[in-house]
């Protein structure tokens, strides 16, 4: 039995850097369900999604997208595309697995993503410029093209400047703070969201974090800064997930 996952690969010395397909590579290091990767270059997910008879994520009149994470069981020659379905698939399908979902919490965990999203989102104006120079020459032009497309401003545009640059990132630390709350409830009795159980919200969050941590660069100024937000919050729980943080 072996999954294979397909994800985007970079020039970063981890390869994977897509925080989407990182919450079900970490689903899948935790369960240790035996997986291995083929990875996909931007430009060639849909001919290879189609290939494989994936359907697109989106399709709808005027829109249709073939995306990441996609993964193929060979034990029941099944493929899935999109990070929840992938996980509830492989819930389901290997009960004898430790579960993401402990407590029976699908519902609170989904809706934690959600609300995550809408707290860190003004730090993703830094974030989607510099993905650009950790992908490798093959994805570049489409991820560029693509991307300014849907903003209407170059890469280089998106990133913000003299006091709006201030006011985004007092905005970003703010929203930080308010995900930290949540966690903080539970430290006490572990690093993660639930206490000692890791669960699918931690993954979320960890494949987001890692995906600054990649395009800012682990030295970075910035990604220094925010390992130090909330009381040092930020770079405990990153330090805490790196023992599900294997590529295979």
């Amino acid at each position: 039995m072996t999954i294979t996952l397909y994800d985007i690969p970079s020039a970063h010395p981890l390869g994977a850097w897509s925080p989407n397909t990182w919450k079900i590579r970490y689903a899948l290091n935790y369960k240790d369900i035996p997986y291995k990767t083929e990875w996909v270059e931007y430009p060639d997910i849909e001919a290879r999604c189609k290939e494989l008879g994936i359907g697109p994520t989106i399709d709808r009149p005027g829109l249709t997208l073939y995306t990441l994470p996609a993964i193929h069981d060979s034990t029941t020659n099944i493929y899935m595309v999109d990070s929840v379905p992938i996980i509830e698939y492989l819930e389901k399908q290997y009960p004898d697995k430790p579960t993401v979902f402990p407590n029976d919490t699908w519902g609170l965990q989904l809706f934690f993503e959600d609300t995550m999203n809408k707290h860190v989102a003004p730090i993703w104006p830094w974030i989607f410029p510099a993905v650009f120079h950790i992908l490798n020459p093959a994805s570049q032009e489409f991820y560029r093209r693509t991307r300014e497309n849907t903003y209407k401003k170059t890469l280089e545009e998106l990133v913000p400047k003299g006091e709006e640059a201030v006011d985004a990132w007092a905005k970003s630390k703010a929203g930080f703070s308010k995900v930290a709350g949540r966690y903080t409830k539970c430290q006490a009795q572990g690093p993660f969201l639930m206490g000692e159980a890791v669960s699918w919200a931690d993954f979320v969050l960890s494949g987001e974090l890692l995906w600054y941590r990649c395009a800012l660069g682990e030295d970075s100024e910035k990604w220094q800064e925010i390992r130090t937000w909330d009381g040092g919050f930020w770079g405990r729980f990153v330090d805490a997930m790196k023992k599900y943080e294997e590529v295979k």
